[in-house]
C-alpha cells in the first residue's frame, strides 16, 4: 500500500489538500519518488508539504524567480521541485547542517538532473 499523500497541513484541509495532489500538481517521477521515500523517514513531518510544493511549482515560474535561498533542506524535495520550477537557468543556494538528511535527497536531484542547480 502506498504512503499516504496527505500530511496534515496546517491551513488547509484533508481534501483540499487531496485535490491539489490529484488535480492541480503535476509533480515530476522524480520528486514524487522523493517524496515517497521521504514520507517513509521517522521525521517524515520536516518535509514541506507538496501542497506547498505544487504553490512553489506556480509561483517562482510567475515571479521569474531564478534565484531561491532554502534553509533547511531535509531530504531536499522541496528543493528538487524549486529546482524544476526555475528551469535550466535557476539556482538554488540550499543551506542545511545534516548530512544524513540531504543524502537521502541528492542522488533524486541527480536522476531530475537538476543537481548543478543546488548548492549545499
Amino acid at each position: 500500500m502506498a504512503p499516504p499523500k496527505f500530511q496534515k497541513p496546517r491551513i488547509i484541509s484533508k481534501a483540499v489538500n487531496d485535490y491539489v495532489l490529484d488535480i492541480g500538481f503535476h509533480e515530476s517521477n522524480t520528486a514524487k519518488e522523493l517524496r515517497l521515500v521521504t514520507t517513509k523517514h521517522p521525521l517524515s513531518v520536516m518535509m514541506g508539504d507538496p501542497a506547498e510544493a505544487a504553490m512553489f511549482k506556480l509561483l517562482l515560474p510567475a515571479i521569474g524567480a531564478k534565484k531561491v535561498i532554502e534553509v533547511g533542506v531535509f531530504t531536499g524535495y522541496s528543493t528538487l521541485v524549486m529546482a524544476e520550477a526555475m528551469g535550466p537557468d535557476g539556482k538554488i543556494l540550499a543551506l542545511d547542517i545534516s548530512d544524513e538528511f540531504t543524502s537521502i535527497g541528492k542522488p533524486f536531484w541527480d536522476k531530475a538532473g537538476v543537481a548543478d542547480q543546488i548548492d549545499l
